[in-house]
């Protein structure tokens, strides 16, 4: 995000952000998940994920002139964020729109 806040972007469609669903399972379980360098030892858990909101949350109002929208799977609750230049949208929408 910050590569492309430098070159000029201002509307930053953001994907893959797990730690935002609810789901503790869901949160934190992606495509590295048991891979090399990627096991029980490093691997995160849903205890990191309110660190990591926080820290999205830091990031995104210290940036609050560009437009952050999330993309979120649908149907699953996800954390809220309360930064005034996020928003979020179903990937079915997205999709849709894109299409």
């Amino acid at each position: 995000m910050l590569e492309a806040i430098r070159r000029g972007y201002d509307h930053l469609y953001c994907l893959g952000f797990d730690f935002l669903l609810k789901d503790k399972e869901l949160s934190t379980h992606n495509l590295f998940k048991n891979q090399e360098g990627y096991g029980p030892e490093t691997h995160a858990n849903h205890l990191d994920n309110a660190h990591r909101i926080g820290y999205l949350e830091w990031f995104m109002k210290k940036n609050d002139h560009i437009r952050f929208t999330f993309i979120l799977p649908d149907n699953e609750p996800f954390q809220p964020l309360t930064a005034k230049n996020v928003r979020g949208q179903f990937i079915s929408k997205f999709i849709e729109k894109r299409c």
